[in-house]
Parts: structure tokens; sequence; C-alpha cells
């Protein structure tokens, strides 16, 4: 055989493996995108629940085509669609064994899930605050391991029985003094047949609010003399002012009682 058909076959030969490669790198069919949902299953739409005490129990259902899908589900409650105030509880998912979390109930404690969730009881109210609070909405999100992106379920709401208490609160502010640049003290009377206040406290000059404060829901009912103590700005100068305080029980009723309040440098 000669040299040069000799290079010809062993070629030849060289060729067929380089062929067989080329089959085994193709490249691989991508992997299909996860799919996630998020459901509500109760309370159902427009269900009424108590005006205040615990929450009503929140159900969902958080599916995936991931059997081992991992993340945090958000569950929301508001008095806002937009959710800027919001009571909110987090769940981890699929990292230990056993279903995901499909069900919460917030305890009749404080601090008051509806408080909480109600931006008109911030201070200044936020939203339309004339009347009691009585419509909430709700969602649950899901939010996947690795990512800030979330996955929502429909908005839903539900109502509070209206409130059917009509009488008023009693409120009386205590004449007082501090001095200048030291935590004030403002003492008062409060009380209400329903057993459950909240005060807020405005402190004038003239006609003018130089400062406002609030607090929270307070089921002690205690009839003895109370004081809210603030660190009062240091805007607020030495001088004589009048203070109030605003009592209000949690079917919307309200009394003011005001007295005056001197600050000495």
């Amino acid at each position: 055989m000669s040299a040069s058909r000799l290079v010809l076959v062993v070629l030849a030969v060289l060729m067929v493996p380089a062929g067989i490669a080329e089959a085994r790198t193709k490249p691989k069919a991508k992997p299909k995108p996860v799919k996630i949902s998020v459901t509500l299953t109760g309370p159902a739409a427009g269900v009424l629940v108590p005006w205040y005490g615990a929450s009503p129990v929140f159900q969902w259902q958080v599916k995936s085509s991931n059997p081992r899908q991992q993340g945090t589900i958000w569950l929301e409650v508001s008095t806002t669609r937009a959710f800027g105030q919001e009571v909110l509880q987090q769940f981890d998912c699929g990292y230990t064994p056993g279903p995901c979390a499909s069900t919460y109930r917030w305890k009749n404690s404080q601090p008051y899930w509806y408080d909480l969730a109600d931006s008109c009881a911030d201070l200044p109210p936020s939203g339309s605050c004339a009347s009691p609070t009585s419509v909430f909405y709700w969602r649950v999100r899901f939010e996947p391991a690795g990512t800030a992106k979330k996955i929502s379920s429909p908005v839903q709401s539900f109502r509070r029985t209206p409130p059917t208490d009509r009488r008023a609160p009693v409120a009386k502010a205590v004449a007082g003094n501090a001095s200048y640049g030291t935590p004030t003290r403002f003492y008062y009377y409060a009380h209400d047949n329903s057993g459950v206040t909240r005060t807020e406290l405005e402190l004038y000059d003239g006609d003018t609010v130089v400062y406002g404060a609030r607090g929270n829901w307070d089921r002690s009912n205690d009839s003895n003399e109370r004081y809210i103590a603030v660190v009062l700005p240091t805007a607020v100068q030495a001088g004589s002012y009048r203070w109030c305080v605003t009592v209000s029980d949690y079917s919307g009723n309200d009394t003011t009682g005001c007295a005056p309040y001197t600050i000495t440098s």
C-alpha cells in the first residue's frame, strides 16, 4: 500500500468519531417556566365580622408547578385597596418538610390587627375618616425565593358589623404646667360605657395646634386620673397655652375637654 493511500484511510477513520461528537452537543431544551397561582378561600367576600375582637380566619392556597418551590407568603389586610397601611403576617414556604401555611387568625390582643390595618388610626388620619372604618381589604402574595417579584391573589373585602353604641365618652382635661425642655405630663379623666377608649391630645397657641399626639386603644377603662407623658418639640416655647383631650370609643362617639396649660422658662 502506498504512503498516500495509507493517509487517506487514516483520515476517513478519524472523521467518523467527529460526526458522532457533533450529534452529542446539540443544545438542550429550555426548562419550562414555573407556574404559580394564589387564590383566596375564606372568609367569603363581603362577609360581616364582629366590630372588634379577633380577626376572621383567613384562608388561601398557593399552587406551584415546581413541587420544591420555596419563597415567602405575605398575608395583608388594610382599610384601603392600595394597602398603604396594613397589618402584615409573613410565612416561610418550602424550606421545611410539610405543606406551606394556608390559614391565619390575628388574636384579640394589642397591638390590635384592626388598628394596624386602619389608616384612620394615624395622626393625622389618612383617607376618608369622617366615620369609623367598617370595610377592610385583604390579599395574599407569594414571593419566590431569589426574586423580589410577588404573585398576588385577587383583592377581597369584608365588613365589620356597624356599631350600635350612641353614648359619648366622658372626657375632662386638667389644667397644668411644665418647664420648657423637660418631659411634660398632661392629666385628664376618661371613661366610656363600652370599656374601650382612645385619647387624642392637642396643644393650642390661640387657635393654632402646635402639638398633637394620639394613643392606642385602651381597655383598662380606668375612671381615675390619667396622664399622657410627652416631650414637646423645641419649637413650643414658654408661654400660656390651651390643651384639649378628645376621648373616642370604638363606635365613633367622642367627647373633648380643654383646660389651660402653662410652660415656664
